[in-house]
């Protein structure tokens, strides 16, 4: 899937029956860049929750786009070996 940085939590959680907390983050790019622990370039990666993100347009200022791949549990797993 590909997403806007801009897109709100309770938006993603609703499309992919979800439950990421939006209680630090107001925006899929705030978690993001929390989680990757500073502001993304472009193609670089993260997971969280069973879900890998990478980055597909960024700028000094903020992230613009991503790719969303839900992971399976088993891929997890293998991810984690």
């Amino acid at each position: 899937y590909s997403i806007r940085g801009l897109t709100p939590i309770s938006e993603f959680n609703t499309f992919f029956s979800t439950d990421l907390s939006s209680e630090q983050f107001d925006t899929i790019a705030g978690l993001v860049t929390h989680g990757i622990g500073h502001l993304p370039e472009r193609g670089e990666e993260v997971t969280l929750n069973n879900y890998h993100f990478k980055i597909i347009s960024a700028n000094s200022r903020r992230i613009n786009s991503l790719q969303v791949m839900l992971l399976t549990d088993s891929k997890s797993e293998s991810d984690n070996a």
